[in-house]
């Protein structure tokens, strides 16, 4: 498979094949774990449970999503790192979309 407009490509070990979607839907942006083995988390809390599709979540531009989880082998290193990242989403016209409550109320 290709990176495309539609689909990002990361070679990581920790994330399922197709691990979650994201999508623009009636002027919001959803994120959904498609049943992945190490989970999909925003803002530290994960979509669902293991192995389990999740609800759709709105997420906001600053949320912090996290896809899998670090594994750590009998060295206790990290052995396979998460992906981390803080969302930065825009909308059709080129601004960007409103930030996160949570993020908001934090300031």
């Amino acid at each position: 498979a290709k990176p495309g407009a539609n689909n990002a490509i990361f070679d990581c070990k920790v994330l399922s094949r197709n691990h979650a979607v994201l999508w623009y839907s009636q002027g919001k942006f959803y994120l959904q774990d498609t049943k992945s083995s190490n989970g999909t988390f925003v803002n530290n809390q994960r979509l669902s449970k293991g192995t389990e599709e999740s609800a759709p979540r709105e997420v906001c531009s600053g949320d912090i999503l996290q896809f899998g989880v670090d594994v750590m082998e009998n060295s206790r290193q990290v052995t396979h790192g998460c992906i981390i990242a803080t969302l930065k989403l825009y909308l059709p016209d080129g601004k960007e979309a409103k930030a996160s409550q949570s993020i908001v109320n934090s300031s």
